[in-house]
């Protein structure tokens, strides 16, 4: 009744539950490359455009086309907390005569081109302007896109209301045009659809798969329904808390209930293991066979419970706000599945009646026949101890070397997979835009008018020029630009006069003459002149590395030619976020690996009264994760912001295998007047070995369950630890027992 109450408290919470996908809030504050961002954003508004791409088969010139895009202009235009659109209809052009130069929007009074002429002349202003070409229109006519920029200031749900409304409109507008989203705003609806869509899909798969383990295992309903009500309720537990705590799901810690559901459901089964081991004797009432399964249960539920949460609380050591909020709730969950497993189970089991005789045979016979198995098992790696550390130890290093072939990735894309929409949208982008990624670079002079300085303006020059050298990068733009477009245009149209003029007061006059004519500056500049932007396209890019990569040569020709004369160059932008996301991910995996490695080592010394104990009972897992680690390194599968957590996870669930061995070891041993490690070993087979094997099935096909999720980052990190969890059961029932046999230590 107690826990019914409490879970109904907890279960009310839950409907309040939000959703986070920025990945901008998943990097604390004080990050240096966030903090960045954010300080661009203070002086020139929003940095990252969202782009709503329309590609054709034959030209987007054409009045049909052309009519929607500029009805959606409008809509978007309505939308409140949109800052700013544009589009081939409203961008600006430079226009040159003999008499005068004009700056306005390229389709005249920003309507429709109606007759043939009016379109073959509007085409003639877009093709012939370098601000349009390759950056609002392709080269090749077939595709456009509208720019949209929203306040930087709107919370990440209005962001994301906004994102739905656009994605509406956009809708309605398709075929046969093609129409594509790009933008964080879009990758983050996106991101939440899929979300969504694991929850109600994955949940329900885990439950099936679990209720098919239990009554492979047990063959009741007892056996079936007490260890899906303790996973359940579990689950209750730690999302109300999350709800209560106002903690909103994210990519990483949407898996948490399929998670708790994988790994909740162990102490039951260890429980139910024992009860029907105590209750097949046949010789005691039910209050003995509850009390006495309880009290040699009590001490490994507590150590597998308390390791478990040692492994996923080691995830505070992250610098990724997901990962810490993951690792606590997935905590509070375990514990929570430990609390019920000690409590409700015991007071279920007392109020149902003892299993049938026929069930209680049933049960020895098939205890006796699966266990045979294992019993040889056991056997063969008695006699054969020395082979199964040698081969154990080929194993690790063969593993280890590949290990530093490991790649990480951040980016959103990669993650969410290569069939995702997301990914679909960031080829079409690439394919006609030079890509759908952005990088920003800050010009500050700290003095005011500086950007007028011919000097400065060479320097920006110079700098767009090393970018479009960079493989990966195109269409930079910035205020050098304008100047050299007005330039050209103030003589005649002339290309040779494409270039910086000479003299400063030019500059000023052809930047005055600009923004006279309704010319709007952008991020191109300050008010004061004294700092502005350039920005750029990456396309073609495989992967945070190569992103890593390119950054680096960036900032060096940075660091290299803006050193000295005042002028200071930085990067700013979610290019930059990404990259020290990347960086930080490397020191967090090892400390939260090293972390979760100690803690648990600490724990299982401590809880076993012997520090060699804890020593051996890390050997299996240390093995797996070498084992994981280079599957991965020779497979070529990147660590990601979720497979970047499967080592503490191993670590945490996987040292259930060795504490559950080495206890009922530790009693079998203690049990015989004249103790015999292979009569202790053949009988801790057939009894924990069973309950270690079905934990393992259970827990991996819990994590398997995970390769249907929308995002193949999350499929790939269910995919590995479900390995993880057999090659970590394997090596409990084998390095474990041929080390005890081999250095018979005194605990």
């Amino acid at each position: 009744a107690l826990v019914g109450a409490i879970s109904l408290i907890f279960a009310a919470f839950i409907p309040q539950m939000e959703t986070e996908q920025d990945f901008k809030e998943f990097l604390p504050n004080d990050d240096p490359a966030v903090r960045a961002m954010e300080e661009a954003e203070d002086r020139y508004g929003a940095q990252i455009f969202s782009l709503i791409a329309i590609e054709v088969d034959d030209t987007v010139f054409k009045t049909s086309t052309l009519q929607k895009i500029k009805e959606m202009e409008e809509l978007f235009t309505d939308i409140e907390g949109v800052e700013e659109v544009q589009s081939p209809l409203s961008a600006q052009v430079i226009t040159g005569t003999e008499a005068a130069i004009l700056v306005g929007p390229a389709a005249k009074g920003e309507q429709v081109p109606e007759t043939p002429e009016d379109l073959a002349e509007f085409q003639e202003r877009v093709m012939g302007s370098r601000m349009l070409k390759g950056r609002l229109v392709s080269e090749d006519g077939q595709a456009t896109a509208i720019m949209v920029k929203l306040d930087p200031r709107l919370s990440t749900t209005k962001m994301q209301e906004i994102a739905k409304e656009i994605t509406g409109i956009a809708k309605e507008y398709e075929s046969p045009e093609r129409i594509y989203l790009a933008g964080g705003s879009f990758e983050a609806l996106e991101a939440q659809k899929m979300m969504m869509r694991d929850l109600w899909v994955l949940i329900p798969l885990a439950i099936v798969v679990i209720i098919a383990v239990l009554y492979l295992s047990f063959r009741s309903r007892r056996g079936i329904i007490i260890p899906l009500l303790v996973v359940l309720l579990s689950v209750i537990w730690a999302v109300g808390t999350m709800a209560i705590c106002g903690v909103p799901f994210t990519p990483i810690s949407i898996i948490i209930p399929v998670i708790l559901l994988a790994i909740g459901s162990a102490d039951g089964i260890h429980i139910l293991n024992r009860y029907y081991e105590e209750a097949s004797k046949g010789n005691s009432s039910k209050r003995e066979i509850v009390v006495e399964t309880m009290i040699d249960m009590f001490s490994p539920v507590v150590m597998t419970s308390l390791t478990t949460a040692a492994g996923f609380m080691a995830l505070l050591s992250s610098f990724l706000i997901p990962q810490r909020e993951f690792g606590v709730f997935t905590t509070i969950g375990i514990l929570a599945a430990m609390v019920l497993s000690l409590t409700l189970v015991p007071a279920l089991l007392s109020l149902i009646k003892l299993p049938a005789e026929g069930k209680k045979k049933e049960w020895q016979l098939e205890h006796n026949l699966f266990s045979r198995g294992l019993s040889k098992l056991g056997t063969a790696v008695y006699r054969h101890r020395a082979w199964v550390l040698g081969i154990a130890l080929i194993v690790l290093a063969t593993s280890l070397v590949g290990v530093p072939k490991l790649r990480l990735e951040t980016e959103m894309s990669q993650f969410m997979g290569e069939d995702s929409p997301i990914a679909k949208t960031m080829d079409v982008m690439e394919e006609h835009f030079g890509g759908a990624m952005q990088m920003g670079i800050e010009i500050d002079t700290g003095t005011r008018d500086r950007l007028k300085d011919p000097a400065t303006l060479a320097k920006i020059v110079e700098l767009e020029e090393f970018l479009e050298s960079q493989a990966h990068i195109s269409s930079p733009s910035s205020i050098a630009d304008l100047v050299r477009e007005m330039n050209q245009k103030f003589h005649g149209d002339d290309p040779a006069y494409y270039v910086i003029p000479k003299d400063r007061r030019l500059v000023s006059q052809l930047l005055l003459l600009f923004t006279f004519q309704g010319g709007s500056l952008g991020s191109m500049a300050l008010g004061d002149f004294s700092a502005g932007e350039v920005f750029a396209r990456m396309g073609g890019i495989e992967g945070t590395r190569d992103i890593k990569q390119l950054v680096e040569t960036v900032q060096t020709y940075l660091d290299e030619n803006f050193a000295e004369g005042g002028v200071k160059a930085r990067m700013v932008g979610i290019t930059q976020v990404s990259v020290s996301l990347l960086n930080r991910l490397v020191a967090s995996q090892a400390t939260s690996l090293g972390t979760s490695t100690v803690a648990v080592w600490v724990i299982v010394s401590l809880l076993m009264g012997s520090f060699v104990a804890g020593m051996i009972s890390m050997v299996p897992l240390i093995l797996t994760i070498a084992i994981n680690f280079g599957f991965m390194a020779y497979t070529g599968r990147p660590l990601d912001i979720a497979t970047i957590m499967i080592g503490s996870i191993v670590i945490g669930i996987g040292i259930d295998y060795a504490i559950h061995f080495q206890s009922r070891f530790r009693l079998e041993f203690a049990r015989d007047e004249n103790p015999d490690p292979a009569k202790a070993l053949e009988r801790t087979m057939r009894t924990s070995g069973r309950g270690i094997t079905y934990n393992a099935i259970t827990v991996g096909l819990g994590f398997a369950v995970l390769v249907f999720s929308s995002t193949g980052g999350m499929g790939a990190f269910g995919s590995l630890v479900a390995s993880a969890m057999v090659i970590s059961a394997i090596s409990a029932l084998t390095v474990i027992p041929a080390l005890l046999a081999t250095w018979k230590p005194k605990f």
